[in-house]
């Protein structure tokens, strides 16, 4: 068995895997969205000599210094193990969350061999592209019940008057959400009432939300729309969308 990372090969029979684990990243809307993989080594270095095994510890230490490189276990037919994490298909690359570190230095470690630990982990997009991972719309009426709209005024004297202004009023809706999904340019729903928009500019608006992203790679993409109804009767029914 032989461990690499990268284009680093350890000491064959050297490392050993002290924890392999993966773990599923799920999305507000509970759909998994990343599987994450994380291991952990335990390595040996036996040498004639301190000064080998500073040599060696420091090259260690070098090639863990660096991050975005594939670790993986070979066996004994120098073929990769399952316990591998591919650092081009993970999601900016595999991270080295704890570089080669060594517990007590004492009695024979430092002058025959050293013991050290090292950590390592990876996160893949597990979602679709079109996978919706956050959702959430509602729809918000606002009206007079079709009943005339009316002014208050305060005369200078006498009481106050409350005085009609239109024999009949209108009905208001407005449709507003946002959306998340794993590939880019993802859709607003469509509108609720599409034939009774408001006649001004700007009734309907949709806008592009940040992109979020792991160490430079896009992870998910969002919209969020808002949209103005009105009508000279109450609005037929409609429930919110949900996906």
């Amino acid at each position: 068995m032989q461990f690499v990372y990268g284009n680093f090969s350890f000491d064959v029979n050297s490392v050993s895997i002290a924890g392999f684990t993966s773990s599923f990243v799920r999305s507000p809307s509970g759909r998994t969205h990343l599987l994450r993989k994380s291991m952990a080594i335990k390595g040996r270095i036996v040498r004639g000599s301190m000064s080998q095994i500073e040599s060696q510890m420091a090259a260690i230490q070098t090639a863990l210094s660096l991050n975005g490189q594939t670790a993986v276990m070979l066996d004994n037919n120098n073929s990769p193990t399952p316990f591998v994490l591919d650092s081009p298909s993970s999601i900016g690359g595999v991270m080295v969350t704890q570089g080669a570190t060594n517990d007590d230095v004492s009695g024979s470690k430092m002058v025959t061999f050293l013991e050290y630990t090292a950590a390592f982990e990876a996160e893949y997009l597990w979602a679709g592209l079109q996978d919706v991972l956050e959702f959430s719309e509602t729809l918000s009426f606002s009206d007079n019940n079709g009943l005339p709209l009316q002014v208050e005024r305060i005369p200078v004297q006498g009481p106050p008057i409350i005085q009609n202004i239109t024999e009949q009023s209108f009905y208001h809706c407005t449709q507003s959400g946002q959306m998340r999904q794993a590939g880019p340019n993802p859709q607003p729903p469509a509108p609720a009432f599409p034939g009774l928009f408001r006649g001004y500019d700007g009734s309907r608006k949709v806008t592009q939300l940040p992109t979020q992203a792991i160490r430079g790679t896009p992870i998910s993409y969002g919209c969020a729309w808002n949209y103005e109804f009105i009508n000279i009767e109450p609005f037929g029914s409609a429930t919110p969308n949900y996906r």
